[in-house]
């Protein structure tokens, strides 16, 4: 079911997939637009629930927001919703695909007091920082709006969210906070990039980055589920 999940700047949609006396919220976490109705992650939630999980899936920006966003809103954000489901979760597993890897690194750092509630997992994650040069390349500055569009995506970015992705070391953050992810990734996608944030990366074939692959699909949701089992009753 659709929800609103009050929050500083605009309210969070949501959609909310409950599960009576589920051991845990995973709350998936997309690419940078944070698209909630992204196949994968609406396959991944029937998945989940069916292993006692709830989940929600949330737009914590959309295409036309991004261009307001900072790393700092995209904290706040998650935060307001680890505020609405804290006292009925006790545990919530943060899925970060692409950048919402990122996304769920930047809030653990900027919000410690909710590492002891919070498991990780990463799927084909996104890495900072961004080479300038490949920056310069791919993004045109508006000099009258000061924004930065992507040739090939079209998404609008600020100076501030543009100089963070150069600026910030994810890996570095990760390994900083005292809880590890799982990661799992794409072959010729992320791979990659995804063994600096871990060096037990599961790596799938015959399949990209949003894991299209059906088999290869089934496999990223058994091998998250197997994780969690480890460390949460499912």
């Amino acid at each position: 079911m659709k929800i609103k999940i009050q929050s500083k700047n605009q309210p969070l949609i949501a959609e909310l997939s409950e599960v009576k006396n589920a051991t845990g919220l995973v709350i998936f976490l997309s690419g940078l637009t944070g698209s909630r109705d992204l196949p994968l992650l609406k396959t991944a939630s029937t998945y989940f629930c069916k292993n006692n999980l709830s989940t929600l899936r949330v737009n914590l920006c959309t295409m036309a927001t991004l261009k307001d966003m900072t790393f700092k809103i995209y904290a706040e954000r998650l935060r307001d919703v680890f505020v609405h489901f804290d006292k009925k979760y006790p545990k919530i597993i943060l899925v970060g695909h692409s950048f919402g890897a990122i996304i769920a690194i930047i809030f653990l750092s900027v919000y410690p007091k909710y590492l002891k509630k919070t498991e990780l997992i990463f799927w084909d994650p996104s890495l900072l920082p961004w080479e300038r040069e490949w920056m310069e390349e791919d993004f045109s500055l508006n000099k009258k709006t000061g924004l930065y569009r992507d040739i090939h995506t079209k998404e609008i970015i600020n100076k501030t969210f543009y100089e963070a992705c150069i600026k910030t070391d994810s890996a570095v953050l990760s390994h900083s906070l005292p809880i590890k992810p799982f990661v799992v990734a794409a072959e010729n996608s992320a791979d990659k990039d995804a063994k600096k944030y871990s060096s037990k990366v599961v790596v799938l074939g015959s399949t990209d980055h949003c894991f299209s692959d059906k088999k290869a699909q089934k496999r990223l949701f058994e091998e998250s589920i197997d994780f969690l089992r480890k460390k949460i009753k499912i």
